[in-house]
């Protein structure tokens, strides 16, 4: 049983979301955000994620795996005015 102190924790739990970009108060995530890349390992969604943060390309990682059975996804999202940029870079990187 979840008593009122413990709401907001598990809230915060829920959510789970990572953005690690040094702009990281600036940004603000809505449903405009698209989604361009998703994986079932964190070390390839995170790689993605540096590459974007190199080239100016603020991102947001959504991880919803489950960490009790590990089966989900982990998603990549950026904003709609950089779609076109992002997926460029995911296509020059083959090794990926």
């Amino acid at each position: 049983m979840l008593t009122n102190r413990m709401k907001p924790v598990r809230s915060m739990l829920l959510k789970n979301i990572i953005c690690k970009s040094p702009n990281f108060l600036n940004l603000k995530v809505d449903k405009n955000w698209v989604k361009i890349y998703s994986s079932s390992t964190n070390y390839k969604t995170e790689l993605i994620r540096g590459l974007l943060l190199e080239n100016d390309i603020n991102c947001v990682v959504i991880n919803k795996k489950d960490s009790s059975y590990l089966f989900g996804e982990i998603e990549l999202y950026v904003m709609p005015d950089d779609v076109i940029q992002a997926k460029h870079i995911l296509s020059t990187q083959t090794e990926l």
